[in-house]
């Protein structure tokens, strides 16, 4: 008998309890490879399609290793260059009000400061009593939070109330304003507000998580290992390089269908990508505003120099481009002077210069292939020997003219330099020869005229 109770015991404790230690509500952020967050002054969980995309580093979501997201904030400051840093970022629609796509932050006015939306997931297991979602608001030291304040009319500032056995995404709405009060206050006043000088150097770091208890914005400060959820670090700038040339030079190289772009940086803070914009015309510098933004290709890894293959692109055709520099907070650096080039058929200009391996490393027209091919015409073609070495020249020169010449550059070096030597002496080939001869009638003259000496 007092077995069967003990087992009944155990019965009750390992069905009975373990599914509410077991199955607990968890929060992830949704969709790790590529995280739905967004931001502006109407984006909200109610209207993401107002949201406009912001750039996220993802991580663990540890204390260690919090998911970080770049905020960009509206500056109007006049140190940010010819007018507000609206004109440097790639949220901008091009017209109208600036904090109509972009994030502010207003001191005064949470209704007049942007929001940012965060799609998180809840991971839920089966026969769990309903939570709360929380976000918590961490201090300076990294080891406290309060409740951020979500306005809410009942005994809690929770987001949702969930109790089902499915996962399922919410988007989570968090207002400038809100995420600067209490402790951030003063650093974002005197870092985020429109008419400051600006920076990238104001963040603050969110703890989602579940509770089954009430909390408030007003309820007492929490130790950070009290609760269980992922960090979010949301990294703020309304920096902007408007001063120096980041892009520091860039030249153009042209291909078959494509353009290679070569390029030196002078690095910026949290580069996020290179870009390359095609311009209607000849273009002087200046704002990304100003720039046509067709972007013609992308560099996500950009170090500072290599090259950016523009690719695919209609040969024959001018293209005139400049480079961008784009940090994380998608503002693009001051934009240098575009450069023109045009993509060409190697295939067709190798064919149409006849002369393939001076072709392929001159890669384009030039007098010392005119010569040659004059040479080949007018001497070459005239004797059988010299059919013959054209005929085997044409049978195996396009192949490493194409493979190899045409898109090496130290290759193409050598070839030129070489053709440079060779034209060199044959358009001067009499010169060679007279002054052989001189030289040789002068050594004959000198030798009798020392036989005659020594014969004395």
């Amino acid at each position: 008998m007092k077995y069967l109770i003990f087992l009944n015991f155990l019965a009750l404790f390992f069905f009975g309890l373990l599914p509410k230690i077991g199955y607990t509500q968890s929060v992830t952020l949704a969709n790790i490879t590529t995280p739905v967050i967004g931001g502006g002054p109407t984006c909200s969980d109610a209207a993401t399609s107002n949201c406009k995309d912001l750039v996220t580093d993802v991580n663990d979501g540890s204390s260690d290793s919090p998911h970080i997201v770049y905020v960009p904030i509206y500056n109007e400051n006049s140190d940010a260059g010819p007018g507000g840093n609206h004109f440097y970022s790639l949220l901008w629609g091009g017209s109208g009000d600036a904090t109509s796509d972009m994030p502010s932050y207003d001191d005064s006015s949470s209704a007049n400061s942007g929001n940012i939306v965060t799609q998180l997931t809840i991971n839920s297991g089966s026969s769990q009593s309903s939570q709360i979602l929380y976000a918590g608001i961490l201090n300076e030291d990294g080891n406290k939070f309060v409740v951020y304040d979500n306005n809410s009319a009942g005994d809690n500032d929770g987001f949702i109330s969930y109790a089902s056995s499915e996962s399922v995404n919410v988007n989570v709405t968090l207002n400038i304003n809100k995420l600067c009060s209490d402790t951030f206050g003063d650093t974002c006043t005197a870092k985020l507000r429109a008419s400051v000088t600006p920076t990238n150097d104001a963040e603050v770091t969110i703890l989602y998580f579940f509770s089954e208890n009430n909390y408030k914005s007003t309820s007492t400060e929490q130790d950070l290992s009290s609760q269980n959820g992922v960090l979010v670090k949301y990294r703020f700038s309304n920096k902007v390089y408007h001063e120096d040339d980041r892009v520091t030079s860039f030249s153009l190289k042209k291909g078959d269908l494509r353009i290679t772009a070569d390029y030196a940086l002078d690095l910026i803070t949290e580069p996020y990508k290179l870009i390359a914009l095609r311009q209607t015309g000849s273009f002087s510098g200046g704002t990304y505003s100003t720039a046509s933004s067709d972007v013609l290709s992308t560099d996500f890894s950009p170090g500072e120099g290599g090259e950016l293959d523009i690719f695919p692109l209609v040969n024959g055709t001018d293209y005139h481009i400049t480079l961008g520099y784009v940090d994380k907070w998608q503002f693009v650096s001051k934009l240098p002077g575009s450069k023109k080039e045009k993509p060409e058929s190697i295939i067709n200009f190798l064919e149409k210069e006849s002369c393939y391996f001076i072709s392929a490393g001159f890669k384009e027209k030039h007098y010392i292939l005119e010569y040659f091919r004059q040479f080949r015409d007018h001497f070459l073609l005239k004797f059988s020997l010299g059919q013959a070495f054209v005929n085997f020249y044409y049978e195996t020169a396009p192949y490493y003219a194409l493979k190899y010449i045409y898109p090496s550059e130290t290759l193409s070096f050598l070839v030129k330099s070489f053709a440079y030597i060779i034209y060199f002496f044959m358009t001067r080939i009499w010169y060679f020869v007279a002054a052989f001869f001189l030289i040789t009638i002068y050594s004959v003259a000198k030798k009798r005229s020392w036989k005659k000496m020594t014969s004395w």
